[in-house]
């Protein structure tokens, strides 16, 4: 049985943050944008961190609602991208 997602100021309502890793993929971000807003429909996503080093991700995604867009310097590989990400994330 699926859960019912909670409201804001409901208890046991959760707020969540969505940090998402790439590399050179805009394109494929636009789709997995549109694929988290179809599939989130009722909860609340506080932040959606999206962490490359491809100035096109930033051209193609300017007109989406991202919260927080980090730039990699280096290829840090996705462990390091996950944690910095994770450093800026708000929710719960």
């Amino acid at each position: 049985m699926a859960s019912t997602p909670k409201l804001r100021g409901q208890a046991g309502h959760c707020v969540i943050t969505v940090i998402i890793p790439t590399r050179i993929r805009p394109k494929m971000m636009l789709k997995c944008l549109g694929s988290l807003w179809r599939t989130t429909k009722g909860y609340e996503i506080e932040t959606v961190v999206i962490v490359d080093n491809d100035p096109r991700t930033y051209e193609a995604l300017s007109d989406q609602p991202i919260t927080k867009l980090l730039y990699n310097d280096d290829r840090l590989g996705i462990i390091a991208s996950l944690n910095k990400g994770l450093a800026v994330a708000e929710g719960d």
